[in-house]
């Protein structure tokens, strides 16, 4: 026979800030309790974040009276349905984020549309389009700060909507469809955005789409190209006016000549692994990386130990470096050792020497 955990200490776990009901009610020994421990926990002030990952059937019952939760994660198969009753919860007025990831089936905008408050909105991997996101930009444009529409179906006209969210900060369109027409509409109108994620993108992105944010979005802090369309590593050289850039994601772009990196004061996090087609990293190329880099990835891009020894020796307050399936052998690796003295993390798989 299962053991059960006590009510009221399952009451009192529910109770702690964040819950993963998902987790929790896979277990025998709480799910047959959990109904009652969470009625009990819903009095609670301090319960203010959410994740649920079961059936909506288990969960919707208790959480209509639910009041004061701030943070709402829902994935699998009935997430689409918890999304048609969120407008009944008394929580809707007071979330700031949720997060939806996973629905494979029409997804009920209008639920969204009644939390005025939301800040962070996340849509990962749903079944939505250009028609819901002109919904959400015209009606949530004042509150909406972050946005993942990485893997759904929206497209330029959906993106160019998003003009409307003045405030928005950080976006997320990985693996979607769009063009430069998007990006350049974002660049008039998104003055504000800080972190920007067009990895992997399928449609017609270019340089000169890339080249239209660096122009307009001055306040980038992140910016991630990886697998992106037709997108070079030609199109860092045009990057100057992004002074506060501190993290460029930029591997597997095609590349006939590595771009000049010295610039960029603010840089930490560089990524340029597996650029196309193969090259090698020279000294003279090292030379052009920025001093103040604290993350490198050069993944399969053939850095010998002349290269690494002039890295080492430039780079001191590098903490992580992955040099994965390159040509670096143990002089690389010593004088990586005596050059980077705040290294926390050294990656050297599948090193031919």
């Amino acid at each position: 026979m299962a053991a059960y955990l006590p009510l009221d200490l399952l009451s009192n776990v529910l109770v702690q800030g964040r819950v993963s009901l998902g987790g929790l009610c896979q277990l025998s020994c709480v799910s047959k309790h959990w109904h009652k421990a969470t009625s009990l926990a819903m009095g609670h002030s301090s319960f203010r974040s959410l994740s649920l990952c079961v059936d909506v059937g288990e969960h919707s019952s208790p959480l209509r009276r639910l009041v004061g939760l701030e943070e709402l994660d829902l994935c699998g198969r009935d997430a689409s349905e918890f999304l048609s009753k969120l407008s009944s919860l008394s929580c809707c007025s007071t979330l700031t984020t949720l997060s939806v990831e996973g629905v494979g089936g029409h997804v009920d905008e209008a639920g969204i549309l009644m939390c005025g408050r939301l800040r962070t909105l996340g849509l990962r991997s749903c079944a939505i389009g250009n028609r819901q996101i002109v919904l959400l930009a015209s009606t949530l444009c004042r509150s909406l700060e972050s946005v993942d529409l990485s893997k759904t179906e929206v497209g330029d006209d959906g993106v160019m909507m998003m003009s409307l969210m003045l405030n928005l900060r950080e976006l997320s369109l990985r693996e979607c469809r769009i063009s430069d027409v998007a990006l350049d509409s974002m660049a008039q109108s998104s003055r504000n955005l800080e972190v920007l994620d067009l990895s992997k993108c399928k449609g017609s992105l270019t340089d000169g789409g890339v080249r239209s944010i660096c122009g307009g979005c001055g306040k980038l802090r992140t910016l991630v190209l990886s697998w992106c369309g037709q997108v070079t590593l030609g199109c860092i050289g045009d990057m100057s006016r992004l002074s506060k850039l501190e993290s460029l994601i930029a591997a597997g772009l095609p590349c006939s000549s590595f771009p000049a990196l010295e610039c960029f004061s603010s840089l930490t996090q560089l990524d340029m692994s597996v650029t196309r087609p193969f090259w090698q990293i020279s000294d003279a190329v090292v030379s052009s990386l920025p001093t103040s880099l604290q993350t490198l990835r050069l993944v399969g891009c053939g850095i010998s130990d002349v290269g690494v020894v002039s890295l080492a020796a430039r780079m001191p307050a590098l903490t992580s470096l992955d040099l994965t399936g390159t040509r670096v052998s143990d002089r690389g690796v010593s004088a990586i050792s005596m050059g980077c003295p705040h290294l926390l993390v050294l990656r050297l798989n599948s090193c031919s020497s």
